[in-house]
């Protein structure tokens, strides 16, 4: 198969948005429960696990809980992850607290995380 053909099938995939902060997800050395995420649209949530999931997420109804802490807490998440999908080169996550959200972005020696913002404020990013 040719690289552009590839390409194509990879970018063919319909995602959609995973919740199910009450059970862990099966394939964890420990019961890691995932807030929320977005997996690919052909699995049933009883079929998910740490190697399906294309992006983590962390759900707070505190704005204030967006504190080292909690961030380590969604980087166990993504170390799960890596550890399932070795294909993976990076993860993208995202922790939101109230209506506060920081998007991360993690590779296999870390994570580099935005600055907190609103998501009822703006609704844009300016670019230089």
């Amino acid at each position: 198969m040719d690289f552009a053909k590839q390409c194509q099938s990879v970018t063919n995939v319909r995602w959609r948005f995973f919740a199910r902060p009450d059970n862990p997800l099966l394939g964890s050395v420990s019961k890691r429960k995932l807030d929320a995420g977005f997996v690919d649209d052909s699995l049933t949530d009883e079929e998910c696990n740490w190697s399906h999931i294309l992006v983590a997420g962390e759900l707070n109804s505190n704005p204030k809980a967006d504190n080292p802490e909690a961030w380590m807490e969604l980087a166990r998440h993504v170390r799960e992850m890596l550890a399932t999908q070795d294909n993976r080169r990076f993860v993208l996550g995202f922790r939101l607290c109230g209506s506060i959200i920081r998007v991360w972005e993690f590779d296999r020696l870390g994570g580099i995380g935005s600055e907190r913002f609103d998501i009822n404020q703006g609704g844009y990013v300016s670019c230089p």
